[in-house]
């Protein structure tokens, strides 16, 4: 009887080392396939696919630059406690985030209109505290400004007529006038 019982726990043990080492197999895999070692594909076991043409030893793709549109209105700060000394950001509003920085970088074809005059943003003169809205495209943590408009010349711009008349007539003097602050923004139809 002892020695039934024996047995018995033997080929219960052995049945449960079997079906531990089935399931194993079936979840772990990894017999038939191609392995990566030291730059190339190796064999392993009799792997149903053929082997891979790429992905082995390859070096990494570097990882994609984001970029974002980016449209905000702000105000300019500079040389403030916690930001990168020399460098403008816009510090700003956005939902779940009201106060949000971000810092502007500037390069040959970014344009300033301040004032209702517009320049190249490197030759314009920023002003700390300055409202304005910075249209661009956020990459690397910076803004790369497209484009910056102060708040006077938004509302310049609203009021400035699209052309002004300069026909040949009797008052042309005072019709082919572009209003102060327009000279950019206005063109003169002949």
């Amino acid at each position: 009887m002892q020695k039934k019982k024996g047995v018995l726990l033997f080929g219960s043990i052995l049945f449960l080392v079997a079906v531990v080492a089935a399931v194993g197999r079936l979840i772990g895999g990894g017999e038939d396939a191609w392995l990566c070692v030291n730059g190339q594909w190796v064999q392993h076991g009799h792997p149903s696919a053929p082997m891979p043409v790429s992905g082995c030893g390859e070096p990494a793709a570097p990882a994609a630059t984001s970029t974002v549109a980016f449209s905000a209105m702000g105000n300019l700060i500079k040389d403030n406690p916690g930001f990168a000394p020399g460098v403008w950001y816009l510090a700003y509003e956005r939902p779940g985030n009201p106060a949000a920085a971000a810092a502007l970088s500037f390069d040959a074809s970014s344009s300033c209109t301040l004032n209702g005059k517009v320049s190249p943003c490197v030759e314009a003169s920023l002003a700390a505290g300055d409202r304005v809205t910075v249209d661009g495209i956020e990459s690397g943590g910076a803004v790369n400004v497209v484009s910056l408009i102060d708040e006077s010349s938004t509302k310049a711009l609203s009021s400035c007529p699209e052309w002004v008349n300069c026909m040949p007539g009797p008052d042309v003097g005072t019709r082919c006038i572009i209003p102060p602050g327009c000279e950019n923004i206005t063109q003169k139809a002949y």
